[in-house]
C-alpha cells in the first residue's frame, strides 16, 4: 500500500495523502496510472512544460496526412507522446529539425508493434518542431 510506503521508507504521515480512498485503496503497482488519473483531474495539459522550438504549427498538408493517418495510429500513441514530452523536451538537446519517426525507436512506452504501426502511417516529414501540433491532434478528445 502506498499509505505503508510512505511511513516506512519516506517518515511521511499517510495523512499527507488528502484523499482517504487513496490512503486505502492505492498501492505502489498502481502509481503510474494514479498518477495519470490526477493529472486528468487537474486538467494538467502535458504539452505545458515543452519547449517553444517543438510548439510550431503544422504545414496545412503535414495536418491533412496526420488527420487522415490518425485512425491507423496505435490507441497508445497519444499517451506515448504525452509522457515523453513531459519527461524530456522541456529540454531542447534534441534538435527541432530531427524527424520525428527516427525518435520513435527511443520511446520506451510504446511496444514494438506499436512503433512499427506509427511508423507506416505518420508523415515521413514531421520532425520534432511539430510535437506538440502532432500530439494535439491525436489526443483523445476529452484531453485538454
Amino acid at each position: 500500500m502506498l499509505c505503508e510506503y510512505l511511513s516506512t521508507f519516506l517518515a511521511d504521515s499517510s495523512e499527507s495523502i488528502p484523499s482517504a480512498t487513496a490512503r486505502s485503496e492505492v498501492c505502489l503497482w498502481h502509481l503510474g496510472c494514479f498518477e495519470k488519473i490526477l493529472k486528468q483531474l487537474m486538467n494538467q495539459d502535458p504539452m505545458d512544460s515543452v519547449d517553444p522550438k517543438y510548439r510550431k504549427d503544422l504545414p496545412e498538408e503535414l495536418r491533412d496526412q496526420v488527420i487522415a493517418a490518425k485512425a491507423n495510429l496505435p490507441a497508445a500513441l497519444a499517451d506515448a507522446m504525452a509522457g515523453i514530452a513531459e519527461a524530456y523536451l522541456k529540454d531542447t538537446f534534441m534538435g527541432e529539425d530531427a524527424p520525428l519517426q527516427d525518435t520513435l525507436q527511443a520511446w520506451p512506452d510504446l511496444a514494438d508493434e506499436d512503433i512499427a504501426t506509427a511508423r507506416a502511417h505518420l508523415p515521413r516529414d514531421l520532425s520534432m518542431q511539430h510535437w506538440v501540433a502532432v500530439y494535439r491532434l491525436l489526443r483523445p478528445k476529452a484531453a485538454r
